[in-house]
């Protein structure tokens, strides 16, 4: 399934967007960082289990490594009530774990396709700063860097920084600081553009 896919299928389903989260492939789908995936797995709260289990037609699938049963419905969307605790973003009106999480799920399961998965995270993300400082990693480059030690910010697109994402160093590094904060920090003398 394609991330249009997932997300029409998502929403034909009329979720309630509190109560469940995308896990795993579908959520690496959602993100951009797959293609495709086969299924769709979501977490949700054990009142939504319930929920599912008593309003739609559903097949048991697998008693899972906490031993908790996992469900399909119509065989496509796979869920259990582990995981659900895990921070969450929202995509296109979808609940969504975030690609941290998602590294820690791959890391926990260390299956064959998980240890794939996470060589593909890391081949497709930036780490960037928030606007409280908070590193977070997306899929979407920064349009600010900077040397943290020299403390010298500009943009990305610069001749400077052009000339060092060529030789490689800044290859995986962005920083996505709000315009009002580096000002801030260039009128306190701290920083200066590269």
């Amino acid at each position: 399934m394609k991330r249009r896919e997932i997300i029409e299928l998502l929403k034909s389903y009329k979720f309630d967007i509190n109560e469940y989260i995308v896990l795993s492939g579908a959520a690496m789908v959602i993100h951009g960082l797959k293609d495709e995936t086969n299924d769709i797995d979501i977490s949700v709260t054990p009142e939504y289990y319930d929920y599912l289990l008593s309003h739609y037609d559903c097949e048991f699938e697998k008693i899972n490594e906490f031993n908790h049963a996992v469900y399909y419905i119509e065989n496509v969307i796979n869920f259990g009530r582990d995981y659900y605790d895990t921070e969450r973003t929202i995509i296109d009106g979808i609940s969504v774990q975030t690609i941290e999480n998602i590294i820690r799920l791959k890391q926990y399961l260390n299956r064959e396709k998980d240890k794939h998965d996470l060589e593909l995270i890391k081949s497709k993300t930036y780490k960037l700063l928030d606007s409280n400082g908070k590193q977070y990693l997306s899929t979407t480059k920064g349009a600010l860097g900077g040397h943290k030690k020299l403390k010298i910010y500009g943009r990305l697109d610069c001749p400077s920084a052009l000339k060092w994402l060529e030789k490689g160093y800044y290859k995986k590094i962005g920083f996505s600081l709000t315009r009002s904060r580096l000002q801030l920090k260039l009128d306190i003398g701290h920083v200066q553009y590269a």
